[in-house]
């Protein structure tokens, strides 16, 4: 609407009456209303795909699919399973197999090039408008792209062809990947003050989990040294 006090501005020797027009602010995010609203928001018609949604369907999706074909593999016996006696094939003995490894391939890329690698940046971008530490957040960074770009080269590269690059890669991406969750939830924790509180707590769970995975990863290792059922601790890392 018209401001109710115009200016006068002289143009030519004679005053010129100008109003100003007063344009009511458009909202922030205008929320999409429909079955995947949640997934996206329509800013002054620039699309911002929500993380958050993404990465739980992405991670919830990999796992069931991943377990399904424990199931499937068992059920076909096509791998040696008791679920009894909790005796389980490798997890690289499942994704090996025919099919499923195509699978495991495509779920295990998409979950890298649309998932991962976003968290990863939108980490570091948040830590470093946070102040962290400049030289550990970029270690951080770089640890993360070494996740990215093993995890679905695992499948890629067979357990029984390629054995010695599929035992490599599947060590970078299980260490790389305590690591990243132990150095992450420290800065974070460090830099908490610039985190809001409500998510402190989800901080301090990353933290935990980050030295589980750890403990796990190191009873993993010396499970096939001392024969204490190697493949349970895979999965449960996995």
């Amino acid at each position: 609407m018209q401001n109710e006090y115009p200016f006068l501005l002289p143009q030519g020797g004679q005053p010129q009456i100008v109003y100003l027009v007063q344009v009511p602010e458009p909202d922030k995010k205008k929320k999409l209303r429909g079955i995947c609203s949640g997934f996206y928001y329509n800013e002054d018609g620039v699309i911002e795909i929500s993380l958050k949604h993404i990465t739980i369907v992405a991670c919830a999706t990999t796992t069931l699919a991943l377990f399904v074909m424990l199931y499937l593999a068992c059920r076909d016996k096509t791998v040696r399973c008791n679920w009894e006696l909790k005796k389980f094939p490798m997890v690289s003995d499942v994704i090996c197999l025919p099919f499923y490894d195509r699978i495991w391939c495509i779920l295990t890329t998409i979950f890298s090039l649309t998932c991962m690698q976003v968290n990863i940046r939108a980490a570091y971008k948040h830590l470093y408008d946070a102040g962290a530490n400049k030289a550990w957040n970029d270690v951080c960074l770089w640890i993360g792209f070494a996740i990215c770009f093993s995890f679905p080269l695992i499948g890629y590269f067979d357990e029984h062809v390629y054995s010695t690059a599929h035992g490599i890669l599947a060590s970078i991406f299980f260490g790389s990947t305590c690591i990243y969750a132990n150095i992450l939830a420290h800065l974070l924790w460090e830099n908490r003050a610039h985190i809001n509180p409500a998510l402190h707590d989800r901080v301090r769970l990353l933290y935990w989990m980050g030295w589980i995975m750890c403990g796990i990863m190191v009873v993993f290792a010396l499970s096939f040294s001392q024969k204490i059922n190697p493949p349970v601790w895979e999965w449960s890392l996995a």
